[in-house]
């Protein structure tokens, strides 16, 4: 089932918080509580579209964690960010991103040779004008980019992340954004 309604994933006992089946539509906000832990099936994303609006802040003490149900980079596709700006911003804040970056693409008729754009974070497409802000995030054995914006859409925040075993470029983003990038991350490529 999408996600139509203002919706709370929290950490539970279990060892997987929230179970990610297919490929799953945001179409409202969707809060991600400090020290939940998402897990991806093989070949499946978050993809957060016009109305849609992640705000995935953990702590320090309790990150959020994304990751696959497979331990292989590229087991799950990534979650792609087509909201709109009009909606907020995009928070993802002390989150690990692993395992993403599957080669079957995730999201848009608007993506041009859209099997080359993979990574655990997509931002935007080429006419979504999405928001995101990332800080205090991990992306490890990842199979596409780290974190991909593309021109239209913008980062609001990017700071002290740290990419691991990145398949493709950590960051790719177009100069408007640029400026965003911040000396005290990590950028670490393939290994």
């Amino acid at each position: 089932m999408d996600i139509d309604v203002a919706t709370m994933w929290a950490a539970t006992p279990a060892p997987c918080d929230v179970v990610v089946t297919r490929e799953l539509y945001v179409n409202a906000p969707l809060t991600v509580a400090p020290g939940t832990q998402v897990c991806f099936q093989p070949n499946t994303g978050l993809i957060v579209q016009d109305y849609g609006l992640v705000t995935a802040v953990g702590t320090a003490e309790e990150p959020i964690v994304f990751t696959g149900t497979v331990a292989a980079a590229g087991s799950w596709k990534g979650i792609s960010l087509v909201s709109l700006s009009g909606t907020g911003v995009n928070r993802f804040a002390h989150a690990t991103f692993q395992h993403a970056g599957n080669p079957t693409s995730l999201c848009c008729a608007n993506f041009i040779d859209s099997e080359d754009i993979r990574g655990a974070l997509l931002v935007g497409d080429k006419v979504a004008d999405t928001r995101a802000s990332v800080e205090d995030c991990t992306f490890k054995d990842v199979g596409g980019h780290g974190v991909f914006v593309f021109t239209a859409a913008r980062l609001t925040g990017f700071a002290r992340n740290t990419f691991q075993n990145v398949a493709q470029a950590p960051v790719a983003v177009p100069l408007e954004s640029a400026g965003a990038l911040d000396a005290a991350t990590v950028y670490s490529g393939p290994v």
